[in-house]
């Protein structure tokens, strides 16, 4: 902002030198004003860069804010429709029901709860969903993404890679439900939630070590051409 009259004043006098023949008395007189009131004139465009760069920066601060927020709820809430138990258990008649709707494309398993880790309680995620088109990842093991979906290791999230030291090649040993076990860090994803952090671990692995819990929401997928809200009008009515 201190340069900004300084600049003005250079670029003021580079016009009526250059443009002195061509720009006519009105504009050479408009000119030489603007020059000799150059304390006004600088303040003016001075506060004018300042309001500019300030809109730009709010602006782009507004526009990361939003990308923020559209990751974290396509990291939290994936697929269209999220159906969850009121109690217990979604038993596997429901499940089929569900599947039979029409606009239903598919439907996925997915998991939301606290459980131990040896730092501590974390937040475990679990669904079947295919990694690739899930996670906004910070760094990822090569052919990661397809040793995930394999069941042979976890992805963090970037508030327990930080805070517990742990990388790529690493472990983390978890309570399940069958004690203590190690799994292998395959991945570090961007997370905007709030907490003790996030494990998430594919849907065949957490069958594997959780054998006696069932499914407590269904992650649906729909036709793009059906209506959601008539789909849910018919699964409250299930």
């Amino acid at each position: 902002c201190l340069l900004v009259p300084l600049c003005l004043a250079g670029l003021l006098n580079l016009m009526l030198i250059a443009g002195r023949a061509w720009l006519g008395l009105p504009a050479v007189m408009a000119l030489r004003s603007s020059l000799s009131a150059i304390n006004r004139t600088g303040l003016a465009v001075a506060a004018l860069c300042v309001a500019i760069s300030v809109t730009v920066g709010v602006g782009v601060m507004v526009g990361s804010f939003r990308g923020t927020v559209i990751v974290w709820l396509q990291e939290s809430l994936p697929g269209d429709i999220q159906l969850t138990a009121a109690t217990g258990e979604i038993s596997d008649v429901l499940e089929a029901e569900v599947a039979s709707v029409a606009g239903i494309l598919a439907t996925h398993h997915s998991v939301l709860r606290e459980i131990e880790s040896s730092f501590g309680p974390v937040r475990l995620g679990v669904n079947d969903l295919p990694a690739a088109e899930k996670f906004y990842m910070q760094s990822v093991a090569t052919d990661g993404f397809t040793q995930f979906d394999a069941g042979e290791g976890v992805f963090i999230s970037e508030p327990v890679s930080y805070l517990q030291q742990l990388g790529l090649g690493d472990s983390i040993s978890l309570l399940t439900g069958t004690g203590m076990a190690e799994f292998p860090i395959l991945g570090i994803f961007h997370d905007y939630t709030s907490g003790i952090g996030l494990v998430h671990m594919p849907a065949p692995l957490y069958a594997r070590y959780w054998p006696d819990d069932g499914v407590s929401r269904l992650t649906l997928e729909t036709d793009a051409g059906a209506d959601s809200g008539e789909v849910v009008e018919i699964l409250e009515e299930l």
